[in-house]
Order: structure tokens, then C-alpha cells, then sequence
């Protein structure tokens, strides 16, 4: 199945309805039809609101031929099925008993009230991994989304449909959620370009948590620019200058974080080596780097979300999955002191992130430590040896969900067919510098 596309990036898109050579409202039709057509056997979409769409596309149409464009207008845009819609009621969650029963909000989600506000138009829920706490993005009740680039292979999670919406062409971009890598992981088997930014930059109301101290809105474009202009538009505050963060010039310096990059899968490794081959020194400059105690970082991760989640969820629907239900279960029976324990540990973990990128613009890592696995797989092989499928897919960005860190992953080539991730991890609010080097990335992708 391809992915290509005649549908315009979301750049491509402004440009166009600013020369007047494309009305929202075309774009929108497009779209529209290309879900009809192309979403009963891909299932991106739980809930498709073209009635409102067209509505919201009519008034881009306006807002352009009047000089009152917002910095959105007119983008075509899906919305994961987690963030409450004034119009259609609270988030499902991925969750059957919870869709069923949706009840009546008073307004949108930030997020979304946001993107309503700056010109977009809202397409439409798109499914996800129950409850959010999944990164493979599998649904049994609901169904799963299909990657676009091989339907017999995982979409990633838990922004699943999010994901396969842009790489499908059926949005220009999507508003998901990242918790532990749920922007990052999908957008890395999809082809796309995912972007996870600092901790609580992006207003989080009406998102339905799943561990408070690590949820962040993130969201996936087709381009670096495009998340890029997107998230420019919907952060929450001014950039903290008086934060003392560094303005680097050219050539940014990046650290291949080795542990990490040792860990992938052998074919991951070579088209990562590519892509960062045909990097011009005079952008980036990439240098080997050790990141101390990744192991029980990453089981640290495991029991701050499981334990979060778990509180969270306590009153929990009874329909739910069984990974979802042990993951709870094995949340709620974690104790308040093994959780101020794992607290802990995050922040020495935090200050050794830190004290790297003291020294470095942006660390580098895969995004996942193999390509898209195939639907059913439980695990896969890595140098001879098992690896569950959620070890290989979130052990290189849970790292940073628990950190707070801006992380983005660019697309980086391709292995046995199936597209690579490349992961560039930044500074508190140093986006700057995460876009900076993914635009080069993606400048160096042959």
C-alpha cells in the first residue's frame, strides 16, 4: 500500500491559500473524500464530523478573501480520540463502554479550542490504544488503524490513528498525545515527523490524563516545518529567555547517545549511520555520547506511568483490554514509597540529561529500536536474542516523556521497506534547537 499523496503539506497548504491558487474549503472536500475512500480499510477515524468540517472550512474560505487568516486557517486537522470536543461530547479513550456513553462537555479541549481559534478545522476523533496505555496501538475492540506503508504491520501507539490520518493524507496533521512516546513511536513506523514538546508547554485542559507528571500534547505533520508552524502557534507562553537557555549559531553540536544507538536492530543502525553521514558539518556536528543508567531509567518510567495511570484510573471501565488491565493492576499494587523512590531516581536521571546537554545543542537516538513490527507480533528478535515488542518500541523515548524533555522524531531513511525514526532530544524549551537539527535531518534523507 503506498502512502503517497496529493494532498499538500500543512506548509504547502498556507502557501497555497495565501497565492489564492487553493480555497480551505477544496482542501477540505479533498480530504474528505480521500477518507471515504481510503478509511474503511485503513480505520484511522472513530468519528469522522464532515458537517462540521465543511462549516469550519466555508469560514477559512472567508476569513482568507477578507486579509483575516489566522496562522492555522484553513489546515484540514484530526484530533485523537482523548481530548474532549464541545460539540461531541468527552474524549472515548479508545474504550468501548467510554465512546458508547459520551457525555456533553461544556467546551473543547485547550488544545483544541486553540487550533479552533487559530483557523483550523477539525476533521474529526481518531482512534488510538485503549486508555492511551499502549505504544503498539493495537485495539481489539475498537480496531486497530493500519500502517499505510504495510497494513500486516503495527501503526505504533497509542496515536495510532493520529498517525496513519497524515501519512494516509486523510488530515494535513494530527493533535495526539505523548506519554511515553506515543507521538514519537507511531510517527517513527509511519514515516512521519512527530514532536513531543517540553513538559507542559502546550495547555493540557481536557485532555484525559493518563500519569499527570508526564502527558503532553504532541503532534504529527508530514515535515519538520509543519509541526513546526503548528506548534509555534498552539505553545502556551512566550519563550523563557530569562531561563538562560543558549542561542547556538551554526554548526549545532549533537550527541549520538551510543547506549541507545547499540541497542537497535542492525538495519536500524545503517540507515541512521546514512542519514547522519550526509549531515554537512557546517549544520550539525555529531558526536559520540554515554547516557549513564538507561536500564533503570526505563524500568523507573514503568513505574511512575503504571502507578500514575493506575490512580487515575481507579474507577476503571470494566470493558477493558487485558494489557491495559495489568498494566493497572500491576499499577495499583505499587506502594506510595516505591513511587517517591522512582521520583527520585527521575530526577538524577533528569540532571544527567541535563548535564549533557549542557555541553550539547541536542542528543540523538533512534526513535525505535526496530521497524514496524508485524500486527500480531508479541515480540521480535534483536542480535539473537527476544525482546518484547513495548521494550523495542518505547525504550528510547520513555527516557525523555519522563524527563519533560522537546523531543522530535524526522524520518531517517528505511529499512527492509518500512520507514526509520530518527529521535532529537533537546533542552528544557529549546525546541529552536530540536527543529533546527531534525530540518537538517530531513535535508540530509536520501
Amino acid at each position: 500500500m503506498t502512502t503517497k499523496s496529493a494532498i499538500p503539506t500543512a506548509t504547502e497548504a498556507l502557501q497555497a491559500f495565501a497565492r489564492r491558487a487553493l480555497r480551505p474549503s477544496t482542501l477540505t472536500e479533498q480530504i474528505l473524500d480521500r477518507i471515504a475512500a481510503r478509511d474503511p480499510a485503513l480505520g484511522a477515524y472513530v468519528e469522522v464530523d464532515a458537517q462540521g468540517a465543511r462549516r469550519a472550512a466555508r469560514a477559512a474560505d472567508a476569513a482568507w478573501d477578507r486579509g483575516t487568516a489566522g496562522p492555522l486557517c484553513g489546515l484540514p486537522i484530526s484530533v485523537k480520540d482523548i481530548y474532549d470536543l464541545r460539540d461531541h461530547g468527552a474524549a472515548g479513550c479508545g474504550n468501548p463502554e467510554l465512546t458508547g456513553r459520551r457525555g456533553p462537555v461544556a467546551q473543547d479541549a485547550e488544545a483544541v479550542e486553540q487550533l479552533r481559534s487559530l483557523g483550523a478545522v477539525i476533521l474529526g476523533r481518531t482512534h488510538l490504544h485503549e486508555l492511551a496505555l499502549g505504544i503498539t496501538g493495537v485495539n481489539p475492540a475498537l480496531g486497530t488503524p493500519r500502517n499505510p506503508h504495510d497494513p500486516t504491520r503495527l501503526p505504533g501507539g497509542s496515536s495510532s490513528g493520529s498517525a496513519v490520518s497524515v501519512a494516509a493524507g486523510l488530515a494535513v496533521a494530527s493533535l495526539g498525545t505523548d506519554t511515553g512516546g506515543s507521538v514519537r513511536v507511531p510517527a517513527a513506523l509511519c514515516g512521519l515527523v512527530g514532536l513531543k514538546p517540553t513538559f507542559g508547554w502546550i495547555g493540557r485542559r481536557g485532555l484525559r490524563p493518563l500519569a499527570p507528571s508526564m502527558d503532553h500534547v504532541g503532534l504529527l505533520g508530514r515535515t519538520v516545518s509543519d509541526v513546526a508552524l503548528i506548534y509555534r502557534a498552539l505553545r502556551d507562553r512566550v519563550e523563557p529567555e530569562e531561563l538562560g537557555r543558549r542561542r547556538a549559531a551554526p554548526p549545532l553540536r549533537a550527541g549520538l547517545v551510543e547506549e541507545l544507538f547499540r541497542a537497535a536492530d542492525g538495519s536500524v543502525q545503517s540507515a541512521l549511520g546514512a542519514t547522519l553521514g550526509r549531515l554537512t558539518p557546517e549544520a550539525v556536528e555529531v558526536e559520540a555520547v554515554s547516557l549513564r543508567g538507561l536500564e533503570q531509567a526505563v524500568q523507573t518510567y514503568g513505574v511512575i506511568v503504571r502507578y500514575e495511570a493506575a490512580r487515575v484510573h481507579a474507577q476503571r471501565p470494566a470493558s477493558l483490554g487485558a494489557d491495559v488491565r495489568r498494566m493497572l493492576e500491576a499499577g495499583a499494587a505499587l506502594s506510595s514509597e516505591e513511587y517517591t523512590e522512582a521520583l527520585d531516581r527521575r530526577a538524577r536521571f533528569t540532571a544527567r540529561c541535563g548535564a549533557l546537554l549542557r555541553r550539547y545543542d541536542c542528543l540523538l537516538s533512534p526513535t525505535t529500536r526496530v521497524v514496524a513490527p508485524p500486527l500480531d507480533a508479541s515480540s521480535v528478535e534483536l542480535d539473537g536474542v527476544s525482546v518484547p515488542v513495548r521494550e523495542a518500541l518505547i525504550g528510547c523515548t520513555c527516557l525523555f516523556s519522563m524527563a519533560g524533555l522537546p523531543a522530535l522524531s524526522v524520518p531517517a531513511g528505511v529499512a527492509g521497506g518500512l520507514p526509520v525514526g530518527l529521535q532529537v532530544v533537546g533542552a528544557p524549551w529549546d525546541e529552536a534547537a530540536v527543529l533546527a537539527v531534525g530540518a537538517a535531518l530531513g535535508g540530509a534523507v536520501g
